[in-house]
C-alpha cells in the first residue's frame, strides 16, 4: 500500500507530464496497454520507459510513470511478482518492483 505522499507526489509529477506534453497519462496509458499485450515475461518499470521512448515523449520527471503502474495494478492489469535492483547506475542498486501481466489473450 502507497502513503498518502507517496501518491501525492506521483501525482504532481504526472500532473506536470500532463502540462507539458498534452494528454501524457492517456498516451503512456495506451502504450502500458499494447505492451501488456506482448509481454509474456516479466518487466519493470525502467523497461516500459526505455521501450516507451518511440511512442509517448518522455515526462518531465520519471516518477510520471508511477501513477500509471499504480492504475494498471489497482485495475489487476499487472501484478507484483517480486524485486530486484534497478539497471540505471545512478540508482546505486536501489530495487524496485518486478510486474507481470495479468491480461490472458
Amino acid at each position: 500500500m502507497l502513503s498518502e505522499e507517496t501518491k501525492e507526489g506521483m501525482k504532481r509529477a504526472e500532473d506536470k507530464a500532463n502540462r507539458v506534453h498534452e494528454n501524457w497519462s492517456t498516451k503512456a496509458e495506451r502504450f502500458l496497454m499494447r505492451s501488456l499485450k506482448r509481454r509474456k515475461h516479466p518487466f519493470m518499470t525502467e523497461d516500459l520507459r526505455t521501450a516507451s521512448k518511440r511512442s509517448v515523449p518522455p515526462p518531465p520527471s520519471n516518477r510520471a510513470w508511477g501513477g500509471v503502474i499504480h492504475r494498471a495494478a489497482s485495475n489487476g492489469y499487472i501484478k507484483r511478482v517480486g524485486v530486484k535492483s534497478v539497471k540505471n547506475k545512478k540508482a546505486h542498486g536501489a530495487y524496485a518492483t518486478v510486474w507481470r501481466s495479468t491480461i490472458t489473450y
